[in-house]
């Protein structure tokens, strides 16, 4: 039984409610801070191709192939087309496609290639080989395309805690390097310099100028971020297009196991959220 959140629901209650847990390229115990919630199922599979936070709470490991051994579709939203991607290289380990072993499962499974999910999008003119060859196929354009927008309803935001214990914002976002905190495990990604900062193998706490001469802060300086939720310590830096009262850090570090280059390295800004 595999249970997924309802609509509006929270997704770590729902981990917590599953008997069984597949994990494919998701890390929830790091985006989530669900670690306590992966105590729940009674079996965990994860496909991941490395050990990160949440595969080390598996009983199984059955990593997939790396995303350059690997076909993939991507249909980009309103461009009326489709990209298509071959394996670029041959499997260097013993991995295996995850449609392959849900197929051996001794479920019901009936895997798609992407040569089976593209080809009906396509004219009768266009020829498969030819979709593959330029990386894809998109319609021409017929000129009669029309953009529709629905109205925007904004809510106003709901901070945690009293203003008057935290006066500050906290904003997290997602880095160049790491997006979500997956290429963190990457020295050469470790070693790209922040574009925010040039901080490498590390990212700061970006502060503004005014907030930081208030509390007598300089760049380099180790901080400490408090929420109702937790706490975080990291260098800082003073960032002079920062917004006045509102401290940002990218995601990325802060991982508990990811390998050599990123386990105990630096703070998650989701924990605490």
């Amino acid at each position: 039984e595999l249970q997924a959140a309802p609509a509006g629901g929270n997704l770590a209650d729902s981990i917590t409610r599953a008997q069984v847990l597949f994990l494919d390229g998701e890390n929830p115990a790091y985006v989530l801070r669900a670690a306590q919630s992966l105590a729940g199922p009674e079996l965990i599979v994860s496909f991941g191709p490395f050990l990160d936070d949440s595969a080390a709470y598996a009983d199984v490991l059955l990593p997939d192939h790396h995303t350059l051994e690997s076909e993939a579709a991507v249909v980009p939203l309103g461009l009326g087309g489709v990209a298509v991607a071959q394996p670029f290289v041959r499997p260097l380990y013993d991995t295996r496609p995850i449609a392959q072993t849900l197929g051996r499962l001794g479920v019901a499974f009936e895997p798609v290639s992407v040569k089976d999910y593209v080809v009906p999008m396509l004219p009768p003119e266009e020829v498969w080989e030819n979709v593959v060859r330029q990386g894809g196929y998109w319609k021409p354009n017929s000129g009669d395309a029309k953009i529709t927008a629905k109205e925007l309803k904004w809510t106003d935001p709901v901070f945690a805690g009293k203003p008057e214990d935290f006066p500050l914002q906290f904003q997290p976002y997602l880095s160049l390097q790491f997006h979500d905190g997956r290429g963190a495990n990457l020295p050469w990604m470790q070693e790209l310099p922040d574009p925010v900062s040039s901080a490498m193998w590390g990212l700061p706490v970006e502060i503004d100028p005014k907030t930081a001469e208030k509390l007598k802060v300089s760049t380099g300086d180790w901080v400490r971020v408090e929420s109702e939720n937790g706490h975080l310590e990291a260098a800082a830096y003073v960032h002079p297009a920062a917004l006045p009262g509102v401290l940002s850090m990218a995601i990325g570090e802060g991982h508990t196991y990811y390998g050599r280059y990123a386990s105990g390295r630096g703070a998650n800004p989701l924990f605490i959220l």
